[in-house]
């Protein structure tokens, strides 16, 4: 999620998960690749999410992560806390 998050960073989160909508950082379980944070992109007409990484050249494709249903989304990121090593 770099520039949005760097590693060491520590973020808010807040475990109800309704009024998302694009934009918005969310934790979410996947299958594959485990636990992420990741901006959600498009919501769906039955409710099933699309989501995307900030950093375009390092960043798991939407592709690859397929739609999030919403039992997979964990919790809101609600704000970041930097790392003392993070500018």
């Amino acid at each position: 999620m770099v520039p949005t998050l760097r590693e060491g960073d520590y973020v808010v989160t807040r475990n109800v998960f309704k009024n998302c909508k694009p934009g918005n950082l969310v934790v979410a379980k996947h299958s594959v690749y485990g636990i992420l944070i990741k901006r959600i992109f498009e919501v769906d007409n039955s409710g099933y999410l699309s989501l995307i990484g900030d950093n375009e050249e390092d960043s798991l494709s939407t592709e690859s992560m397929g739609w999030f249903s919403p039992e997979n989304i964990i919790a809101s990121v609600m704000m970041r806390v930097p790392s003392p090593q993070t500018p």
